[in-house]
């Protein structure tokens, strides 16, 4: 099982005074580590050297590091979760991962980020292009060198033939600057969170997940030209079904499960063309739904084992009961 290591000492506040203290920490946290961050970001946007560009990333991961120790000591000030992880053993920093998570609740970025933290390369996620024209948001994600999609929708490609296969061909060109850098790229392959709503109406054919969409995944292998052959295989569970963020940050999540199964992707699976090869569509979605099984099979077994050792403490409970009730009552008047 794995543990956490703690940066400072853990306060024990009441949930309602806790969350407000930790957003507003973290609030002054972010806001702090801004001030150099933008000012770096400016000089991005400035100097166009593409031998000062590599430098200036540097500096800005290290500005974002920054904010993520800031981060994990305010977390630790009101963490009293009982983190029960396993598969962490392995991980290196300078090397380069995919992730896959099931997706429940904003809290499993949170999650990922303390997890992870100085285990791998900072996380990244490919964002729509769009996105980048966000203030604040899509200017710190630009500065980060976060990758992008670019797609063109059908009724675009219909009228303009010439375009088809330029999207992928832009995302890769784009994706060239992450060759040679230690990287990690996270990707929640359902697409969106886990509702019991949305559950009955994709018609999920899994007990615990949404179908997972294999298109961006494979867009995302494809951009990365095969360059990323490992994948971190992370499956997050919350035992007592609280998992707003709220509630992660006022102390109310009093257990987290984390279970990681660090993969080689397949080399049939790292280079193809998802969008027009229908034999290599149809072997991807298979390795897909292969890992979604089990991936809720692993949900459905430790959700088991948890039943089972709620039957065990309430039999137990029972049978204390009945010998105290023995002992105090031995002729079983009370029992009458």
């Amino acid at each position: 099982m794995g543990v956490l290591k703690k940066t400072g000492c853990t306060i024990s506040l009441p949930p309602f005074i806790a969350g407000p203290v930790t957003i507003i920490l973290i609030i002054i946290n972010t806001l702090f580590w801004s001030i150099p961050g933008y000012t770096m970001a400016l000089v991005k946007f400035t100097l166009r050297s593409k031998k000062l560009q590599p430098v200036i990333s540097s500096v800005l991961i290290r500005i974002v590091e920054g904010w993520l120790n800031g981060l994990m000591f305010i977390q630790d000030l009101t963490d009293n979760i009982s983190w029960d992880i396993q598969g962490l053993d392995g991980l290196n920093r300078k090397e380069r991962y995919f992730i896959i998570c099931n997706h429940q609740s904003s809290t499993d970025v949170m999650v990922l980020l303390r997890i992870f933290h100085k285990r791998i390369p900072f996380i990244k996620f490919f964002l729509k292009r769009q996105l980048f024209w966000l203030p604040i948001f899509g200017t710190a994600c630009w500065s980060l060198d976060f990758p992008y999609l670019m797609r063109y929708s059908k009724d675009y490609l219909r009228r303009h033939p010439e375009m088809k296969g330029k999207d992928l061909e832009n995302i890769a060109a784009a994706c060239e600057r992450y060759k040679d850098q230690p990287l990690a790229i996270l990707n929640f392959l359902e697409g969106t969170r886990f509702t019991t709503a949305k559950h009955k109406d994709r018609h999920s054919p899994y007990r615990y997940l949404l179908k997972p969409r294999a298109g961006g995944f494979a867009t995302a292998l494809y951009a990365m030209g095969g360059s990323i052959e490992t994948m971190i295989d992370t499956t997050i569970i919350y035992p007592e079904k609280r998992l707003r963020f709220i509630d992660y940050v006022s102390g109310n999540i009093s257990r987290i499960i984390v279970r990681i199964k660090i993969r080689d992707i397949p080399p049939n699976i790292l280079h193809g063309d998802y969008r027009d090869d229908p034999d290599y569509r149809r072997e991807f979605q298979t390795w897909v739904n292969d890992l979604w099984q089990e991936k809720d099979t692993l949900i459905g077994e430790i959700a088991a084992r948890k039943h089972e050792r709620n039957g065990e403490c309430l039999h137990s409970a029972t049978l204390k009961r009945r010998e105290t009730l023995e002992q105090t009552d031995p002729f079983g008047v009370l029992k009458r």
